[in-house]
Formats: C-alpha cells, structure tokens, sequence
C-alpha cells in the first residue's frame, strides 16, 4: 500500500477490496493472503493512516467486521462481509464470496440508486448487498444444514455519500486511480473463506 501513499493526497479517494480467508486470534483480526502471509487489524490501520484521502475498505473475509473497531475512522467508510464473530462463506450457486459477488451485482443494478441522483455511492452499494447477502446466506444455511448465516456491516465515517461511480458514465469507478486487490480462488463449495 505505500505505493499508493506516493500517488494519492488529500484530494483523492482510494478504494481497497479484499476477498479471501480472514482470521480472528487474541483479540486482533487479519487478513490472510494466499501465499500464507497476514495483516493484522492493527498493521492494517498504521498503514491506512499513511493516506490523506476518504477511505472505501471493502473486506470479504472471516472475521472481518473486528477490523472496523481499528479502522472505523473520520474520512473512511468501511464494509465487511461479517460480524467480528462470523465466518464469511462461498460456493453453492455463487462460485465467489457472498458478500463481494453482491457488492459487484450493486454496480449494475437499476435498483442501486436509491436517490436518483444518477450516482452509485457505498452506502447505496453496502445497502443493496446487505439483504441479499443475509438472504441468500439464510437460504444456503437451511440447504446445507449448516450455519452459513452473515450479516454485513459497515462504518460510515466519510462526510456525504461516497461516490463511486455516475451511471451511463464509459470510465465506471473512474476514482479509482489508486486500486488494490487481492484474491483468492473460489474454494469448494460451502467453506468459510
């Protein structure tokens, strides 16, 4: 991330989506890449407090709702798939994380823009996922026989809606100049990430 930190100055918005395993242990959360190397909640803050701008911290993993007590901040909105106590889960008819495959679904619905503003903001996007993500996590928990229930959260600490993209424009998220990703593949079906 600190090659983001070089780019961006307090003008700029950075986005940071993640999707993959998450871990909980004593107290702290990480995040858990798939080369076998980890974040912690708080290495993960120390490094968001480099950046000048508003913050959209998107988390599909395990746990992930326990990183929003350390990085829940003024100029940051920040989405989790789960509570700090959940396990986030794929598979089934949805080959990716729940969350982040109903985060995307909002970037392309009519149904996204709930104040006509010809916007898509992250509270519009988070509110779409939300019921869906519940839902379908309801449904695949009475399937499977397991507890695959998640309820996503968010920290909204950013001034006004957080804009993400205007609809119709051709340069979809054209904020989105300083962008970092990391992913894991899909595993089998119903497993925690």
């Amino acid at each position: 991330m600190r090659w983001i930190d070089v780019q961006e100055d307090r003008d700029d918005i950075t986005v940071f989506f993640f999707a993959g395993h998450g871990s909980s242990y004593r107290g702290h959360e990480y995040i858990v890449f798939s080369d076998g190397g980890y974040v912690s909640d708080n290495e993960f803050n120390t490094e968001l407090s480099r950046l000048e701008g508003g913050m959209l911290i998107i988390l599909d993993s395990c746990y992930s709702g326990g990183f929003i007590e350390e990085i829940g901040k003024n100029g940051r909105i920040v989405l989790t798939a789960v509570t700090k106590h959940q396990l986030g889960w794929q598979g089934g008819l949805i080959k990716s994380g729940w969350f982040g495959f109903f985060i995307n679904r909002a970037f392309y619905s009519i149904w996204t823009n709930k104040n006509n503003d010809n916007y898509i903001s992250a509270e519009e996007a988070f509110a779409f996922a939300k019921w869906r993500t519940s839902l379908y996590s309801v449904f695949m928990s009475f399937l499977t026989k397991q507890n695959c229930y998640m309820s996503p959260q968010m920290f909204d600490g950013y001034s006004g809606e957080f804009p993400l993209f205007e609809i119709g424009s051709s340069s979809k998220i054209n904020i989105l100049e300083s962008f970092c990703i990391s992913y894991t593949p899909p595993k089998p079906m119903n497993k925690p990430r």
